[in-house]
């Protein structure tokens, strides 16, 4: 990674986040982005490949999801991470220390997590980091 931020252009997350998804069996996950994705800071990249593992994990885990997107965009705004999931997560949550973990993360980055319902089935994960965020 710190060769990565000497070129000044951040952390590049496609080959962390390929890794992440290699190792699941029994589910198809579809990277999207992920080629292209870059955090400004090791912090951010940190922050979101937590988001990212813990996403994956409790989509499998607790929704048994079948197929999960992982998506990332950057924009002139800021960096999102979603997860998406067929499962049968249905909201809401209790919240333990997964998502509570999940949530504090992008909060510490000036960022935010949301979690939302996907009809007919399944829960989508999105974790926001704004650009220009303390280091």
């Amino acid at each position: 990674m710190v060769g990565e931020l000497r070129r000044h252009d951040g952390v590049a997350l496609g080959e962390a986040l390929r890794a992440l998804a290699a190792p699941l069996p029994g589910v198809r996950i579809e990277l999207i982005g992920a080629d292209d994705a870059r955090a400004a800071t090791v912090a951010q990249a940190q922050a979101l490949l937590r988001v990212a593992q813990e996403g994956l994990t409790n989509a499998i885990r607790h929704g048994r999801a079948g197929h999960i997107v992982l998506r990332v965009e950057g924009s002139a705004t800021g960096l999102l991470l979603a997860v998406e999931d067929d499962g049968a997560g249905i909201l809401p949550l209790s919240e333990g220390n997964g998502l509570r973990g999940m949530r504090e993360r992008p909060a510490e980055l000036g960022g935010e997590l949301r979690l939302d319902a996907r009809p007919p089935r399944g829960l989508a994960l999105r974790a926001r980091l704004p650009v220009g965020m303390p280091p």
